[in-house]
């Protein structure tokens, strides 16, 4: 069976910078059949593999795609840290993206998801963020 949606692209920018910088998520799609009432939700989970602590960072309207081409363009000005212990942020990371329709949030029809490293700058406390593209 084919899937309903199809991911073509995905950017990351900036990459290999500090951790709670702006950040732009872009992200084209191909649907293949109309899908009503969807939308985005992007989320950075921290330390995905044990204690997960979630921020979601934005979302959009809800909205109907319908059949063809799309890009959805997310972007951060800040990634507030604040309320994650550091033995938490220093784990990998994840950088999610996910489309749902309806008003379900707990099945999306697509996660495209980046996992990320998060290291220490050698005698600094900036965090430094390297997330992969999930597509190279």
């Amino acid at each position: 069976m084919e899937e309903a949606v199809e991911v073509t692209d995905v950017k990351v920018e900036p990459n290999e910078c500090e951790l709670t910088k702006e950040l732009t998520v872009t992200i084209g799609f191909d649907i293949k059949s109309a899908i009503p009432e969807a939308f985005w939700i992007l989320r950075f989970v921290f330390d995905f593999s044990m204690k997960k602590q979630v921020v979601e960072m934005a979302r959009t309207e809800p909205k109907t795609y319908g059949i063809g081409k799309h890009i959805e363009k997310f972007h951060v000005d800040h990634l507030d840290i604040s309320k994650v212990k550091e033995t938490t942020i220093l784990n990998m990371g994840l950088l999610s993206a996910s489309f749902f329709s309806g008003k379900d949030e707990s099945h999306p029809l697509l996660d495209v998801n980046m996992c990320t490293e998060i290291s220490k700058k050698d005698g600094s406390e900036e965090y430094i963020r390297t997330i992969l593209n999930p597509l190279e």
